[in-house]
């Protein structure tokens, strides 16, 4: 393979987008959250610090690539009429390839790619080696560079229009789990909030360049930019607002100009959003922020609101132009899912017992309060259970055994052990723990439940002590004795009767 590392196989190899489009998307977790989420700050940050479009994308996919490793990815552009796609980022794939697949077609079985960007949707090729959606005059060129599985998703303006695609590509077949098909959906939004910016600044951009001496114009442009623009004068008092920002916030001109246009602003966000835009006003700086704006209709909607400097030839400030972007549909989606996590945790730690959670691979997740506070450690330490002195030493090595055989095979786990209490005393538990699959029988995680069962134990103990004891006392007795059930049949006999009659108990 030519400049792309061998990546291992994690998937099931089946046929087509069908199989795909049964999977049922998981809840995605606390760390890939919290990763996506930094690289969509990320990306909106190099954007308002002037970084090309090109540099952003590539930045995109280096944290995918190392987010969803072994995934080499790549962003492709609509060219401008509309027909072919150009790729434009992907720093793991190889520059040959690139180069032989710039224009790619857009149509039907045109690959993963072209294939997304006619249907505009998602496309999932497993194998390129076989599946009749890759080209057959480029399948060799594929299959040379080692790119073994492709997955597109299409990247769509909110107006219906293709702008691009993004792609994750594997050296070896592969079909997406849930939590992959989520870092593709994920992804390919933060491209496209990318490029719609990077269109956004681009037609400001000409607009200002095209009718710098003519205010009049430029008020006409700025009005047909499909985003909420804004400009104001040096010491920050407002201006100008396009005619979206108007309609949006149902206020005039008039009333928006100066610093009418904070009327606007949730009364819970003003002192803040204000506060923020002098501190720009004073360092002469870039910035941004997130807050809510009031609809014409009195509904409050989160947006990031960005402003830029603009500088005469000596260097000083003579005008600030911004942009703010409808972000609701992001915080609510981060909302529900703090919300879930939370609801999650309310219903672990309200169970009557020992409750965790472990990842498909067996390692521990989540862990109730309960659980946490009987064996007095912190989550972290008994994440790396194998190593402390949770379980009891003579149970280590067969538990571990036991664990591991479970997790390779897939079925159900259930042993008795002896775990460790807070203050030192072992206690005999009975670990449960089933595993949970998804629509297409594959394993996501394991739910375990120790349950205390020491008393029981106790007491077992004690029933064969005293079963042991009968015996002696019955073999002692200097003749014969035999014990009999309800329908006559004998139960015990004592050692005298067995050794005179010369048989066994059977």
């Amino acid at each position: 393979m030519k400049n792309f590392p061998e990546l291992p196989y994690h998937g099931t190899e089946v046929g087509g987008a069908a199989s795909v489009a049964k999977l049922a998307p998981n809840l995605v977790t606390p760390t890939q959250a919290e990763s996506l989420l930094a690289a969509e700050k990320r990306t909106l940050e190099m954007m308002a610090n002037g970084a090309s479009l090109a540099e952003v994308l590539n930045d995109l996919c280096a944290a995918i690539d190392t987010h969803a490793s072994p995934t080499a990815s790549m962003v492709c552009l609509m060219d401008p009429d509309g027909k072919q796609l150009l790729p434009c980022a992907g720093p793991r794939i190889p520059k040959a390839f690139t180069t032989a697949i710039t224009p790619w077609p857009i149509g039907p079985n045109t690959g993963s790619c072209g294939t997304a960007a006619f249907t505009k949707q998602r496309v999932i090729i497993p194998d390129v080696s076989n599946d009749p959606r890759w080209p057959d005059d480029a399948r060799d060129l594929a299959l040379s560079y080692g790119f073994r599985a492709g997955w597109s998703e299409p990247l769509i303006s909110k107006d219906g229009e293709v702008l691009g695609t993004f792609c994750m590509s594997y050296a070896e077949p592969r079909i997406p789990n849930s939590q992959d098909l989520e870092v593709i959906k994920a992804a390919g939004h933060i491209a496209l909030v990318a490029i719609e910016i990077e269109r956004s600044h681009l037609a400001l951009k000409n607009a200002l360049a095209e009718i710098k001496n003519s205010e009049n114009r430029l008020r006409t442009i700025i009005d047909t930019i499909p985003a909420l623009a804004w400009s104001a004068r040096a010491d920050g008092s407002a201006e100008f607002f396009n005619r979206p920002w108007l309609d949006y916030a149902g206020l005039s001109g008039e009333e928006a100009a100066d610093w009418g246009w904070t009327v606007a602003l949730h009364p819970e966000d003003r002192g803040r959003l204000t506060d923020h835009w002098r501190s720009l006003l004073a360092t002469g700086e870039a910035g941004e922020i997130e807050a809510r704006l009031r609809r014409f209709d009195g509904v409050y909607r989160w947006f990031l609101l960005r402003a830029s400097p603009l500088r005469d030839e000596a260097g000083n400030i003579v005008k600030w132009y911004g942009t703010d972007a409808d972000i609701e549909e992001r915080k609510r989606a981060e909302e529900s899912l703090r919300a879930s996590e939370h609801n999650l945790r309310l219903i672990v730690d309200t169970i009557p017992g020992l409750v965790c959670t472990l990842n498909a691979a067996g390692e521990v997740q989540l862990l109730n309060r309960q659980l946490l506070e009987y064996f007095g450690k912190t989550s972290e330490e008994l994440k790396n259970w194998t190593a402390s002195d949770a379980v009891h030493p003579e149970d280590l090595p067969r538990v571990i055994d036991l664990w591991r055989r479970s997790v390779e095979s897939g079925q159900r786990h259930e042993l008795e052990l002896r775990q460790r209490r807070a203050d030192g005393v072992y206690r005999w538990f009975q670990s449960r723990a089933l595993p949970v699959r998804d629509p297409e029988g594959r394993i996501t995680g394991w739910y375990m439940l120790l349950t205390d069962i020491d008393d029981r134990k106790r007491a077992e103990d004690a029933l064969r002590s005293n079963e042991q004891n009968l015996r002696l006392i019955v073999d002692s007795i200097p003749g014969f004795v035999s014990t009999f059930n309800a329908a006559g049949e004998v139960e015990l006999q004592n050692r005298q009767v067995l050794e005179y009659t010369g048989k066994t108990a059977e």
